[in-house]
């Protein structure tokens, strides 16, 4: 309510036919969303049939250490390049191209 009062933000009707429009566009992203989430909890449940909680636990905590350390890794291509490819993809997509097989040249030789 803050934010709506200090910047006098109002409420507009948008057209259905827009409404519609963003959603068949993003439900994609939706769609894998769901599945990854689902897949992330799922493991947890079916490894909890088998094994017990104490191993349950030294796995939850080795999985959250390992995703913890994949978003710092991530979090920089993430902020500062994609924004960056989808304004050059805009511009021109063969100088997206160009950039994006560069940066796969440096992730490549970075990895080995």
């Amino acid at each position: 309510m803050y934010v709506v009062k200090k910047f006098d933000i109002e409420y507009v009707n948008s057209k259905k036919e827009t409404d519609r429009k963003i959603f068949n566009n993003s439900f994609p992203i939706f769609l894998n969303n769901l599945f990854v989430s689902g897949y992330t909890v799922a493991n947890m449940t079916i490894l909890g049939m088998y094994y017990s909680n104490y191993e349950i636990g030294i796995y939850g905590g080795a999985q959250k250490l390992i995703m913890a350390i994949l978003m710092l890794t991530s979090m920089p291509i993430n902020i500062g390049i994609f924004p960056w490819l989808s304004r050059e993809f805009e511009k021109s997509t063969t100088n997206g191209l160009l950039l994006l097989k560069r940066h796969f040249y440096l992730l490549e030789q970075a990895r080995s």
